[in-house]
């Protein structure tokens, strides 16, 4: 049993070093990537609805990649912090938020082990990253740990989709998420009163995007 855990954690190693090198070959033009989905425009505009106007004392950004939520959100916080395991996409991110960085900071971290004291946000975002993990719970309730009573958490991925391509071409992990699924492991981390918000896609190839939004118990 114990050799069969190493040889599933090795597994596991092997593919995030994948994903990772996947997010160097993209960081410079993640925006353009990204754009093969559902417009940006129309996530941002429902995730900024979801989320409520606020203000936030502190928000936290799991994953920032480029640091577009923390864009998002600078008119709604007082403060916020992302974090990121790809050290190519935190410099594209501290480029893009040199302007916010009397407010806005980043780091190197991880989604597993956040290098953010726990209880000290009101706003934690997940945007697009769960799909990439390996234990996207585990990621939750790393998450759901940051919040103090009353925080909100907004996950931004996609629906359960048969894009198979996603896996290799874009290191995909997961291909999407059902709502029972999020629920599920909201439930455990401590979030509760969940409401999900469906952006449909506009073109049959496109791919529907889910906003789960809660709150820490």
């Amino acid at each position: 049993l114990a050799r069969d855990g190493e040889r599933l954690q090795a597994v596991r190693g092997a593919r995030e070093e994948v994903a990772q090198a996947y997010f160097a070959r993209n960081a410079a033009d993640w925006g353009r990537v990204r754009a093969l989905h559902l417009p940006e425009a129309d996530i941002d505009a429902a995730i900024l609805a979801a989320a409520g106007e606020g203000p936030f004392d502190l928000m936290v950004d799991v994953g920032v990649g480029q640091g577009r939520m923390i864009q998002l959100f600078a008119d709604r916080v007082l403060r916020a912090e992302g974090f990121d395991t790809s050290r190519h996409m935190l410099a594209v991110a501290r480029a893009s938020l040199d302007d916010l960085k009397a407010k806005a900071a980043v780091r190197f971290g991880d989604a597993y082990a956040p290098p953010i004291e726990s209880r000290a946000a009101d706003l934690v975002t997940i945007h697009q990253v769960l799909h990439f993990l390996s234990d996207p719970p585990r990621a939750v309730r790393a998450s759901a740990e940051l919040l103090r009573p009353g925080g909100r958490l907004i996950i931004v991925d996609f629906a359960p989709h048969q894009l198979e391509f996603l896996r290799e071409e874009h290191a995909h992990r997961r291909l999407g998420f059902s709502d029972a699924e999020i629920e599920h492991w909201c439930a455990a981390a401590g979030i509760g009163a969940l409401k999900t918000v469906t952006l449909s896609p506009h073109k049959r190839d496109a791919l529907a995007v889910k906003i789960w939004v809660g709150e820490r118990r």
